[in-house]
C-alpha cells in the first residue's frame, strides 16, 4: 500500500502502552505518523518505528538505528525537521 494511503496513527484504548506513548510523542512533536499495522509506525516514506522493541529502521541503512525507544525517535526528529 502506498504511504499516502495509509491511515494516520491514532491512539486506541487497546494499543499497548508503548504504542500509545510513541504516537503521543510524535503527535506532540508535530508529526502525523502513519500506522499500517498495530505494532508498526511509519514516520515517513522510508522510516519505521516498532514500539514493542523500540527499534527505528530507515530504509537504505544497513541496519536498525542503535538508539532505542523515545531516544531513537528524538534523534530522528532532530535529523528530519522537514518531514513534519
Amino acid at each position: 500500500m502506498k504511504y499516502d494511503r495509509l491511515p494516520i496513527a491514532r491512539i486506541r484504548d487497546d494499543d499497548p502502552p508503548e504504542v500509545q506513548e510513541a504516537i503521543r510523542f510524535l503527535i506532540d512533536a508535530g508529526y502525523r505518523p502513519k500506522q499500517p499495522a498495530g505494532l508498526q509506525i511509519m514516520l515517513d516514506q522510508r522510516s519505521n518505528y516498532y514500539p514493542s522493541t523500540g527499534t527505528l529502521f530507515v530504509h537504505g541503512e544497513a541496519k536498525a538505528r542503535t538508539a532505542k525507544g523515545l531516544e531513537a525517535l528524538s534523534e530522528w526528529i532532530a535529523d528530519n525537521p522537514a518531514t513534519r
